[in-house]
């Protein structure tokens, strides 16, 4: 199934604040590919913590397990992953529109449930030094499971992965972030699970 549009939500940037200007403490997770000079990261309130992280062989992904709230031991997300891919455009906008068929294959590819999954919400961001970056919501519903879960959703199977995608071209890089929550880390961090997504950044 091919990302479909849709005008549901999820959740909002405003609702939580990682501003270190207003006085927020905030920790800063980075990772700097292979072969390249760029530092891409993102942010989270100090007291959470990760279970692990780790880099894959290619040197071109880095993952992190169980973004974790430590006095409730909830998990905020199941895992995070930011990953580099070599292309031949200079700006994310050179792939066109964000909501385009073509980019939405590119950003999913490789990734069975993203592939999968239906496009919930685009948006469209601008750093301080001019980066642009392309947003997304995505909700992934499996095509088949029990009827004990179908029944409670008049047959359709319930969401699984809820997927904030953040991704921008630096340097010839193609960098994609993934923070990935099920609905239960949805329910509990659904106001703070954007501010985190919004946070995701490449620094040259």
């Amino acid at each position: 199934m091919e990302p479909k549009p849709s005008t549901a939500t999820i959740g909002n940037s405003d609702d939580y604040n990682l501003d270190p200007d207003q006085g927020v403490d905030n920790e800063i997770e980075m990772f700097t590919p292979a072969g390249s000079t760029a530092v891409a990261r993102f942010e989270y309130p100090k007291v959470w913590k990760t279970t692990s992280s780790e880099v894959d062989e290619s040197g071109m992904m880095k993952s992190w397990v169980k973004l974790k709230e430590p006095l409730s031991e909830n998990s905020v997300f199941s895992k995070i992953e930011i990953s580099a891919t070599p292309v031949e455009v200079k700006s994310v906008k050179d792939f066109g529109r964000p909501e385009d068929q073509k980019y939405l294959n590119i950003i999913t590819k490789g990734d069975s449930e993203l592939q999968q999954a239906d496009l919930m919400g685009v948006e469209v961001r601008e750093d301080d030094n001019g980066i642009k970056y392309y947003d997304y919501k995505l909700a992934y519903s499996p095509k088949t499971c029990s009827y004990e879960e179908s029944k409670y959703y008049w047959g359709t199977c319930p969401i699984k992965t809820l997927a904030y995608v953040s991704t921008t071209v630096v340097e010839g890089k193609l960098y994609k972030f993934v923070a990935r929550t099920n609905l239960q880390e949805w329910g509990n961090f659904a106001k703070q699970q954007p501010a985190i997504w919004k946070s995701f950044q490449v620094k040259v």
